[in-house]
Formats: structure tokens, sequence, C-alpha cells
């Protein structure tokens, strides 16, 4: 998509590459993925890391191809209302401290840069900074009861939720 391309472009003029997404997408190579060597990952002072093409690519180019093994699995679907999002953090704390998925966790966000930028963190204060989302702090008290019913349910900590 050429306007990917002309972004990534300009993205490298300003941004820095990154070494631990760099070495995320060798891991990936070590462990069975194909990458295109089209791709790149850069650290940008706005955006933070971006996964970026370096040139055009056509449509349909697979970029990445990553076998079944390496994708975190979350629990199938059941009649619990936790929705997707809820399944996959949960998959991600199953494998949290697995030696084998230390690249893929060193391009996480640190969990203090998750409690500034996620909502569902904040504290009611902060909601004061966006009048013009009423509803927001609604939805996050929505989202913040379901993870306490799910930490209870799932005998977890709330806090790693």
């Amino acid at each position: 998509h050429a306007s990917h391309a002309s972004h990534a472009s300009h993205a490298s003029h300003h941004s820095e590459g990154d070494s631990a997404g760099r070495q995320l997408l060798q891991w990936l190579e070590e462990q069975g993925a194909e990458v295109s060597r089209a791709l790149d990952v850069v650290s940008d002072p706005t955006l933070g890391r971006e996964l970026v093409v370096l040139r055009e690519v056509e449509e349909g180019e697979e970029l990445i191809k990553v076998p079944p093994e390496m994708c975190i699995p979350a629990d199938d679907p059941q009649d619990d209302g936790d929705g997707e999002d809820v399944r996959l953090a949960l998959a991600v704390l199953r494998v949290w401290d697995e030696e084998f998925w230390q690249a893929y966790r060193a391009v996480w966000p640190s969990e203090s840069v998750l409690r500034q930028i996620l909502p569902v963190h904040w504290p009611e204060s902060r909601f004061q900074e966006f009048p013009s989302m009423p509803r927001l702090q609604a939805q996050v008290a929505s989202r913040r009861q379901l993870l306490s019913e799910v930490a209870k349910r799932k005998n977890l900590d709330l806090e790693r939720l």
C-alpha cells in the first residue's frame, strides 16, 4: 500500500531502530515464522514502537506468516460473557513467566505505561480531563466490574488483569 510505504519512509527519517522489536522479528524467524525483509521496527518519540514497511508492498503480499504454535491461544469462548479481550489477557497471563516468550514480552509496554494509558487503571479524577467523552467513565466502571468478577472466578490477582 503506497501510503504505508511513504509513512515508513517518513518514519525512518524521524525514528530510530528499535532493538527489542528487531530482536522479536529475529526470534520469530528462528522459531519458524516467515518475516518479510520489507519490515522493520522503529521507535518514534510520539507514536512509540511501530512496525513499518521499508518499501512499497503489493496487495496480498505476505509480510509475516506465523505458525500456529507461535500464537498464544485464548480460551475458547464460553457463555461467561468475558469477551475476547479478557480471554486474551488471561492467555497472556498464563504464559507470562515462560522463558520461551521473553522476546515477545520485551516489546510489551511496561506495567506503569499501561496504567497511564488504559482508562481502566485511571483514578476517578483523570476522567475530568475528558469532558467530551461522558460515557467513558461509565464504560470503565462496567469493565472494572467485569474484571473483578473474572479475577474472583479465576482466582487471580485483580491487579494483574
